[in-house]
């Protein structure tokens, strides 16, 4: 018990007796220490420079004065010019390494931080352009089905599967988005979740890369999307009966069982294609290649046929 009101009494630990710190507290009270740390580094640095500017203010008033007062004796006759002594001249400061950076730093702090700062974000931006991972393929997901949202990754390697490498990074990745076209429950507690799921909807349908959509006719209805938006499915597959004019009948496929998701068959759900067309953010020709590329995917999906990427053969 002594212990740990020390501990606590130190600001050394706030932790309950029994539970270890976790990550984030242990970052915390890092970052806490160095911060205290630097604010007393600095505050010897600037009490030093005062005192230092304080010396040399009293060294200045008192060699004001000393000339002062043989001006005035001078101009009395007391002492001729020739007895005034010569003031040495003062040794030319010779300033330690430590002492050197000390200055460069307060001199120039204002464009440190800035300096520091866009090299920081510069490098948030080369990292994240790294390592972001671009999906060749977009589908999305806007029937309101809250569930489903703990299937979007699993939909997505089912995918993937029978993808093709369009990006050329040697991988092929299809992601689905759930972005509801209406508010499914837990939006109707947040309207500002519902306006952002319809924005990024939005930007989804502009950015001409969400080709393939799964959706009921509801939703299809509800945004004005059952003419003359998507491919009408029979001129694709004439002699299949899920072969429809809004989309391709998802209830004949093996998409439920693959996702493990009993729920999926609870509306008549159906796997659509855009028709390409210039859009807001993409040109006629991009839409046209990720809607061949995407239709080539649905195609290998129904005859079972999986894509090969040369990552898989590594």
């Amino acid at each position: 018990m002594e212990n740990k009101e020390s501990n606590v009494k130190n600001g050394n630990d706030n932790t309950p007796p029994g539970k270890e710190k976790s990550f984030l507290e242990t970052v915390r009270e890092i970052n806490e220490r160095d911060r205290k740390a630097a604010e007393e580094e600095q505050r010897r640095e600037e009490e030093e420079r005062r005192e230092k500017e304080e010396a040399a203010r009293k060294a200045h008033e008192r060699k004001l004065n000393r000339d002062r007062i043989e001006l005035m004796k001078l101009r009395q006759g007391i002492i001729e010019e020739k007895d005034i002594p010569k003031e040495e001249p003062q040794p030319k400061k010779e300033y330690t390494l430590r002492e050197k950076i000390s200055n460069f730093f307060y001199l120039n702090k204002l464009y440190i931080v800035i300096g520091t700062a866009a090299a920081l974000f510069l490098g948030f931006i080369i990292y994240d352009m790294a390592t972001r991972v671009v999906p060749d393929t977009v589908i999305l997901y806007i029937a309101s089905d809250p569930q489903i949202k703990d299937y979007t990754d699993k939909a997505g390697e089912i995918f993937s599967g029978y993808c093709e490498d369009i990006n050329g990074d040697k991988k092929a990745i299809a992601d689905v988005y759930y972005l509801p076209a209406e508010g499914d429950e837990e939006a109707a507690v947040s309207p500002d979740l519902m306006t952002a799921d319809r924005t990024k909807l939005i930007a989804e349908f502009q950015s001409g890369d969400a080709i393939m959509v799964i959706g009921d006719k509801a939703s299809y209805e509800l945004l004005e999307l059952t003419e003359g938006v998507f491919k009408d499915m029979t001129e694709i597959y004439p002699d299949d009966k899920n072969a429809e004019k809004l989309g391709y009948r998802m209830s004949g496929t093996d998409l439920k069982e693959l996702l493990g998701y009993p729920g999926l068959d609870d509306r008549e759900l159906y796997i659509s294609f855009r028709l390409p067309k210039d859009m807001f953010g993409a040109s006629y020709d991009k839409m046209n290649r990720n809607y061949e590329n995407v239709l080539r995917l649905f195609d290998n999906f129904l005859k079972e046929h999986r894509v090969e990427t040369e990552q898989d053969n590594q």
